[in-house]
């Protein structure tokens, strides 16, 4: 069309937010539409050898001093501010921050933000099922389609909202998520098969042991209905991908599998070093304890020699069975508190008549030098990036690290491994955050607004606000030093060009500056109001023509 000035207009489209999730739907309409999907078959043969690597981890994590180290890292990257929060929300507008601090209060994320924390720091990967009407109403609307190896779970977006409820999946195994051009295209549950241990008979020594596998089908689920965190530092040269589709005409798309990789996933190897060695040494360390008891048995006249081995036998069999027999042929059954003992028992004559004993070994001393189990120790808490000294590997008086004090201050790789795990918690909330403002509507807030946790001081933020104190320091001083020098806008230019090489706040270099021109604003404009002024004045001092004007004399000049 064109205007009343000859001028074409031509419409354009809105382009719709990006989200980081396909809101076209792309993998569950295909399938939905009758598209073979023949490249989920390797799935369950892929999340059973994730189960197995996470079995790994759970075993170890089992380890007190594992679990003690996977608490510290949760507790400090979930750690409640003064406001009482551990999650809260930053905007310039108003209604963006009520609106998204009214998400965050009604799925209750402070509630569950340490399961969250605690599975992407044991796993690498946390998910988190985003639940529709639909979910928690059996009767309201729902599409499903089944078939005999998957379900596709399709939702209508435009009747069925999101409700105020969030659940974490237990076991992020079963979990897959496809990506493609860093966009999210779907997500695949693929469940575990199960072991279910049934005890039949409980009178019996040996139980009846049942294996019963309980498996289900695929389910292929929307973008938008899962969110994924997951510590992306997997040092795998070779990206995981999955082909879904063999058709030649839709190319074959294949999908990337955003997958993480736990924060102890190097410490394992180490860690099973360690234990094995702690286990030999504790078996050496018995059976270097354990005491050789030599017993000498009188057998008299005894004139046979098969009839002092058959008394020395009974003795030797009493001994190693712990009995005890009175003078009236009544044996007992005793318990010794000693550590392990071996007996030798030999047969003498001639002697005094009773039962001689001698304890060769068994002696405990000082500890030996244990270098090599210090060397492993060591090396794991490096690996942890935390001082041994907070699980009580200490000597002397030592009461710890620093008596309390902060464990990211003592510990500056400790402390970034938390900021690295609480931005992975930041970006899961905010999209958690923008499926539900897309859900409502709500797009000119998406991405408005800055989801914020309480970061850890570490040593090095600490020497850099005293070095920033500092140069601040030297700003003033030079400041004081123009006083009476340098005034107005140049005193601000002065303290803008300062103070720009000592802070990176933009708010304030902006206010500045704002400050500055409008004072030079203001400056030009007082000049324009003096020289009209003074142009008022010379008009006013210059002569007027009329009949009340002097009129200069003339002089006359005789011809």
């Amino acid at each position: 069309m064109e205007d009343i000035f000859d001028k074409r207009i031509i419409t354009v489209p809105v382009q719709p937010k990006n989200i980081g999730v396909d809101t076209n739907d792309e993998v569950v309409k295909k399938v939905a539409e009758g598209e073979e999907a023949t490249g989920l078959s390797q799935l369950s043969t892929i999340s059973m050898d994730r189960d197995m690597a996470y079995n790994q981890i759970d075993d170890m994590c089992s380890d007190s001093r594992m679990a003690s180290a996977l608490e510290a890292y949760a507790e400090e990257a979930t750690c409640i501010g003064n406001d009482g929060r551990i999650v809260y929300v930053d905007s310039m507008d108003t209604d963006v921050a009520k609106m998204v601090t009214h998400f965050l209060d009604a799925m209750d994320i402070d509630k569950y933000i340490y399961s969250w924390a605690y599975s992407l720091i044991k796993y690498g990967d946390v998910y988190i099922r985003m639940y529709r009407r639909s979910d928690v109403e059996p009767d309201y609307m729902r599409n499903r389609k089944l078939d005999e190896t998957l379900e596709v779970n399709y939702y209508n977006k435009n009747v069925d909202p999101y409700v105020d409820y969030c659940e974490q999946i237990l076991n992020p195994a079963e979990m897959f998520e496809l990506k493609k051009f860093g966009k999210t295209y779907a997500y695949i549950q693929c469940p575990i098969a199960s072991l279910n241990v049934n005890q039949r008979d409980k009178t019996r020594l040996a139980y009846m042991l049942q294996r019963t596998r309980d498996t289900g089908d695929v389910k292929l689920f929307q973008p938008t209905e899962f969110v994924h965190g997951c510590l992306n530092q997997s040092s795998s040269r070779v990206a995981e991908t999955l082909q879904i589709f063999d058709d030649e005409t839709e190319g074959g798309d294949i999908y990337t599998v955003n997958r993480g990789q736990s924060l102890f996933y190097n410490v394992y190897p180490l860690w099973r070093q360690m234990q094995l060695l702690e286990n030999s040494m504790l078996l050496n360390r018995i059976n270097k304890n354990a005491i050789l008891r030599l017993l000498t048995v009188e057998v008299g006249n005894v004139p046979s020699e098969e009839d002092a081995n058959s008394i020395v036998s009974a003795v030797a069999n009493m001994l190693q069975t712990k009995m005890s027999i009175s003078t009236k042929t009544m044996s007992n059954l005793y318990l010794s508190d000693s550590p392990t003992v071996n007996y030798a028992v030999m047969p003498t004559k001639n002697g005094a008549g009773a039962v001689g004993f001698q304890d060769i070994g068994g002696t405990t001393g000082e500890s030996e030098n244990l270098d090599d189990i210090n060397y492993y120790r060591d090396k794991l808490f490096g690996s942890l990036r935390l001082p041994k000294q907070m699980f009580g590997e200490t000597t002397g008086d030592s009461a710890g690290f620093d008596a309390g004090g902060s464990l990211a201050q003592q510990s500056l790789r400790f402390g970034k491994a938390v900021r690295r795990i609480q931005s992975v918690l930041i970006d899961t909330i905010t999209d958690m955050i923008n499926l539900r403002l897309y859900d409502r509507g709500l797009t000119n807030y998406i991405d408005k607004f800055l989801i914020k946790m309480h970061f850890p001081i570490t040593q090095e933020d600490t020497v850099n606000q005293t070095h920033r104190k500092e140069q601040i320091d030297l700003v003033l001083r030079i400041m004081d030093s123009l006083e009476g020098v340098a005034e107005g806008s140049a005193r601000l230019t002065i303290l803008r060009y300062l103070l720009s090489t000592v802070i990176d706040d933009a708010d304030v270099l902006t206010a500045i500056q704002s400050e500055l021109e409008e004072q030079s604003e203001t400056a030009e404009q007082k000049e324009e109001i003096a020289e009209e002024e003074q142009r008022e004045e010379q008009e006013e001092e210059r002569p007027r023509g009329g009949l009340n004007a002097e009129s200069p004399e003339i002089e006359e000049i005789e011809p």
